[in-house]
């Protein structure tokens, strides 16, 4: 009888052992990407990443704030932390994709989440050393994990697009005609040449009294009613010493709007339509007062083709290196849970 005990005992270990296998298969935190086991530490990092994202599409679309149990309630159609879920791993993917696509160029000897966390700590330790020599650090003298993969994700895409023997980056006469042709509304209009003569009163940053506001706002309507075609702004302002003080007039060529476009941005937004000799009316917003006359209007073309080559050179060749990883992406097979993946995911954001 003993004998019979000391076999039985190795054989009711094995069937709990069994059952304790099954049970972790069915319910523990397991996800392969591509045959590469994914770290939790690596999931729960993504999941941070793509929290804010997640919780503005609700937003956005059912006016819902995600907190606590609102995670796990559907709306139209959709159950929140599922929906998280399906996005990490869709950035899981991606990300391996980049990775994988980096060492078969040499870019990099190892993938996976324990490989770039050695690399950001040799990244860190050499810049510390430059540091301690007093050579000089572009960028951070210290990358945080996060900050290191976006960094490492851009580098591997300007490393990809500068070589142009990779696939995808021989842009043709053809593909760069087709792409101007498709943007040039958008993006390769010049800026017109444009005179302006304004007002602008900052009442709010100046803590105005109510009554001078009061006084100068009227004082812009009489002016606004007074211009026409013989009466200009720059005129009419000339015999008003209240306005007078706040009157400017500024000649922009083509390339000065973007310098401009910091100092008095919000002035070229308001005349931004007006044509030769229009005038707005009088704009109380932002804590000022406006009234804007375009003086001059010349009317500029679209960018010359040649001129802007190296631009769609360049917006062609990560729009490729993209097409090109996303189709990487696409092809790898999931390997889990997903029932136990959902579930880990829920507990990240309602705990």
């Amino acid at each position: 009888m003993k004998k019979k005990l000391w076999i039985g005992i190795p054989i009711i270990l094995l069937i709990v052992g069994f059952a304790i296998v099954i049970i972790y298969n069915r319910t523990g935190f397991q996800l392969k990407i591509n045959g590469e086991k994914i770290d939790k530490e690596e999931y729960q990092d993504t999941v941070n990443e793509q929290i804010n994202q997640v919780s503005q599409y609700f937003y956005e679309k059912a006016g819902v704030t995600l907190k606590g149990d609102a995670w796990e309630k559907e709306i139209n159609g959709e159950i929140p932390y599922r929906v998280l879920a399906d996005q990490v791993i869709e950035q899981l993917k991606y990300t391996a994709a980049v990775f994988d696509l980096a060492k078969e160029k040499g870019y990099i000897e190892e993938t996976g989440y324990q490989a770039l966390k050695k690399r950001m700590e040799d990244e860190n330790e050499a810049r510390a050393n430059k540091i301690k020599k007093g050579e000089p650090v572009y960028g951070l003298s210290n990358f945080s994990l996060k900050l290191y993969k976006e960094y490492s994700i851009d580098s591997i895409q300007k490393q990809y697009c500068s070589d142009l023997n990779n696939e995808g980056m021989d842009i043709t006469d053809e593909d760069r005609k087709a792409y101007y042709d498709q943007q040039k509304d958008k993006i390769f209009r010049q800026n017109d040449d444009i005179t302006l003569d304004y007002i602008k009163i900052e009442y709010q940053a100046s803590e105005m009294e109510e009554e001078q506001y009061q006084d100068l706002k009227e004082k812009l309507n009489e002016l606004q009613g007074k211009i026409s075609a013989d009466k200009s702004l720059s005129d009419l302002v000339q015999a008003d010493d209240l306005l007078k003080p706040y009157f400017n007039h500024q000649e922009l060529l083509s390339g000065d709007i973007g310098a401009y476009g910091r100092i008095i941005g919000d002035v070229l937004d308001y005349a931004a339509d007006l044509k030769k000799g229009e005038v707005t009316r009088v704009i109380d917003e932002n804590g000022a007062l406006y009234l804007i006359q375009c003086a001059d209007r010349n009317v500029n073309d679209f960018y010359p083709i040649d001129t802007v080559k190296d631009n769609i050179n360049k917006s062609l060749r990560e729009a490729n290196y993209e097409k090109i990883v996303n189709k990487k992406a696409a092809g790898y097979e999931i390997q889990g849970n997903m029932g136990s993946i959902y579930d880990y995911t829920k507990q990240q954001v309602t705990n």
